[in-house]
């Protein structure tokens, strides 16, 4: 779980997502922090959504980007089931081209977001849908499939990145209403 601070003179609360040492300097270790600032209204609004594949390499990466970039009032994460631990250049590249990457995407393993509550679990691929009932907390899951890019050429990036934004925002909207 992502820590949180409540600021009652602000009213806002605090989510830190990323957090990474930079340089030492005089013996003091500065971090870089990412941070989502929610007020009490919006914390109780926000849903969460894990997009989840095997590898966490590329189509969930591409889902949780989308979703974080085009729909309001939710967050979306993504893990996967096998993680490869590193993002697909091409998957990286295509969302940098289409203003949707974060230096917060990573591949990551479930067990790293476990302990959160999601509102909805995407699978995205064949292997994580068939692992998905293993899901420990009951929430609402929906599986959309898509091909695999990773091995193709870029072109099966841009290919895979349309058909997510097309195929999956909508549904996503649609059960998140």
């Amino acid at each position: 779980m992502y820590p949180c601070i409540f600021s009652e003179a602000s009213g806002y609360f605090c989510v830190l997502q990323k957090w990474t040492p930079t340089e030492p300097v005089k013996n003091e270790i500065k971090l870089k922090v990412k941070a989502i600032l929610f007020s009490k209204e919006e914390r109780k609004t926000v849903k969460k959504v894990l997009v989840m594949c095997t590898g966490n390499s590329c189509r969930s990466i591409i889902g949780e980007a989308l979703i974080n970039k085009y729909i309001n009032e939710v967050k979306a994460y993504s893990a996967g089931v096998k993680p490869t631990g590193r993002v697909n250049p091409n998957a990286k590249k295509v969302l940098e081209e289409n203003g949707c990457w974060d230096d917060s995407y990573h591949s990551k393993h479930l067990n790293e977001v476990l302990d959160m509550d999601f509102d909805l679990v995407v699978t995205v691929c064949d292997h994580a849908k068939e692992s998905c009932p293993m899901f420990p907390k009951p929430v609402k899951k929906i599986h959309v499939g898509f091909e695999d890019p990773d091995g193709k050429g870029y072109e099966e990036f841009v290919k895979t990145f349309n058909e997510i934004k097309e195929v999956l925002l909508p549904k996503v909207r649609k059960i998140l209403k």
